[in-house]
This record gives C-alpha cells, sequence and structure tokens, in this order.
C-alpha cells in the first residue's frame, strides 16, 4: 500500500499538468500582451485571443451607466461580448504569418499598439490593469468600429 501512494504522489503532479488549459495570458508590457495575441491568432486559437481582452474595461467605456447594470446582466453581456470577438476573430483574414508590431505609444497605464503585415494594419488600446496589460479596445469583431485597415502604401 505504501508503494501505491508514492507511485501516486510521483504522478499526480503530470496529470494535473496535462489537464490544465494552456492559453495565451496577457503581459507585463504592451508588447508581450500584444505578441500573446498575435501567437493566439496565428495558431487559430481564436477564443484564446479574445480572452486577452478585458471586456469589463471595454463595456463600462461604451455604457456609462455599466456600474448600475445588475451582476447577473452584466456576466451575460461580457459572456455574449467575448463569445462575438472570438466568432468576429475567426472571420478575420488574419495573416499566416502575423503582424509585426511598432513600438506601443502612451503614459502611464495607457497605449497604444500598432502592428502590420500582410497588408494589414490593426491598433489595439491597451491598459495596464493590476500587473499586466489587456487589451481595451480596438480588437476587430469586439465593437463595429474595430476593425482591421489595409496598410497605408507608401508615397
Amino acid at each position: 500500500m505504501r508503494r501505491c501512494r508514492y507511485a501516486l504522489w510521483a504522478v499526480l503532479p503530470w496529470i494535473l499538468v496535462g489537464c490544465q488549459e494552456a492559453g495565451p495570458t496577457a503581459g507585463s508590457d504592451p508588447a508581450a500582451t500584444f505578441a500573446a495575441f498575435d501567437s493566439a491568432m496565428k495558431s487559430g486559437d481564436y477564443a484564446g485571443a479574445a480572452a486577452l481582452v478585458n471586456y469589463e474595461r471595454a463595456a463600462a467605456k461604451e455604457n456609462e451607466d455599466w456600474d448600475n447594470i445588475p451582476q447577473g446582466q452584466r456576466t451575460q453581456i461580457l459572456t455574449k461580448m467575448q463569445e462575438d470577438t472570438a466568432n468576429g476573430l475567426r472571420r478575420l483574414n488574419y495573416p499566416s504569418t502575423g503582424l509585426a508590431a511598432a513600438a506601443a505609444q502612451g503614459t502611464g497605464d495607457q497605449a497604444t499598439v500598432t502592428a502590420t503585415g500582410g497588408g494589414q494594419t490593426l491598433t489595439l488600446q491597451m491598459a495596464k490593469i493590476g500587473a499586466t496589460w489587456q487589451i481595451t479596445g480596438g480588437v476587430p469583431g469586439m465593437l463595429t468600429e474595430d476593425t482591421m485597415a489595409p496598410a497605408a502604401s507608401a508615397p
């Protein structure tokens, strides 16, 4: 019986690691968060890319009465926003080679990252929330005005 316990303790960490879902995580700076988004998009992990967005911040920005909406209804709205974003990303013609990000622009806890590639341009708004930088706007499919644009051609 004692051998069985030792064997169980020896394999249990490997079992638990195998059961965890690995997905992209927000980074400690805007470039790292963009890299996680770009990697998820290139691999077709649209739900993972959509999970990098802070929908609470985006919803509050779009709705001045956000704090007055009951919590259960807010949860439903946020879940729907994330599902819609993942579906919008799925339909997007994202370059298989990904996008190259320019240096983040902004100050303090707000930044904008503009990336280009495959004839496309994408501008993401980000905010430092806690210890990580999270996407708060600009994700195609998130809101109707958030779309990828053709890259501007050089004169």
